[in-house]
C-alpha cells in the first residue's frame, strides 16, 4: 500500500549549483553531504522510499530534510545559504558546569587536569579550549579537576 506522494523539491540553478559544490568540497562534513544528497535526490523526482534505498538512510531522515528544505526554501540564498539550510538547529541542554573563565584562570598551572578538555574542545572567546557538553569517562579525573580548580582558583589562579 502506497502513501501520499511527497512534495516535489524544485531547485533553482543557483541552489543546485551550490548543493553540488557542497558535495565536491573536501572540507564538507559527511552529515552536510548526506543532507545535500537527500535534497538533490528529492529534486530529481525520487520519492522517499527510493531515496531511502539509494542512500541507505531512514525514512524519517528523508522526511525531515525534505521538509526542512521546503520550509526554508522561501528565504533567498543571500539571506540563508545552502550550508545554513542543511545545518542542525541548536539543541537545548544544560549550561556548562566549568566555564571558560575558570579554565583560563587555572589552565597554566593545572595543564594535566585540562588535557582531556583540549582533546575534544572548541575555542571560546577567551581563547581557552572548552566544550560545553563534555563526556567524562573517568569520574576520578573530574573530581580531581574540580578540587584543583576550587583550591587553586580561589587563591587567584596560576
Amino acid at each position: 500500500m502506497h502513501g501520499p506522494k511527497p512534495p516535489m523539491i524544485e531547485l533553482t540553478d543557483r541552489e543546485r549549483g551550490e548543493l553540488n559544490n557542497l558535495l565536491r568540497r573536501h572540507a564538507t562534513s559527511q552529515q552536510l553531504a548526506l543532507r545535500a544528497r537527500i535534497v538533490l535526490a528529492g529534486a530529481g523526482g525520487l520519492n522517499n522510499g527510493q531515496i531511502v534505498r539509494q542512500l541507505g538512510v531512514s525514512r524519517d531522515m528523508v522526511r525531515l530534510w525534505r521538509g526542512r528544505w521546503l520550509g526554508l526554501q522561501a528565504a533567498s540564498l543571500d539571506d540563508l545559504s545552502v550550508e545554513e539550510r542543511l545545518t542542525d538547529i541548536p539543541r537545548s541542554g544544560a549550561p556548562p558546569r566549568i566555564t571558560a573563565e575558570q579554565l583560563s584562570r587555572c589552565a597554566k598551572s593545572w595543564r594535566w587536569h585540562v588535557r582531556p578538555l583540549l582533546r575534544v574542545g572548541v575555542q571560546s572567546a577567551s581563547g581557552v579550549v572548552v566544550r560545553s557538553q563534555m563526556k567524562w569517562r573517568d569520574a576520578a579525573l573530574l573530581r580531581r579537576f574540580r578540587l584543583a580548580t576550587q583550591r587553586d582558583c580561589s587563591k587567584g589562579g596560576s
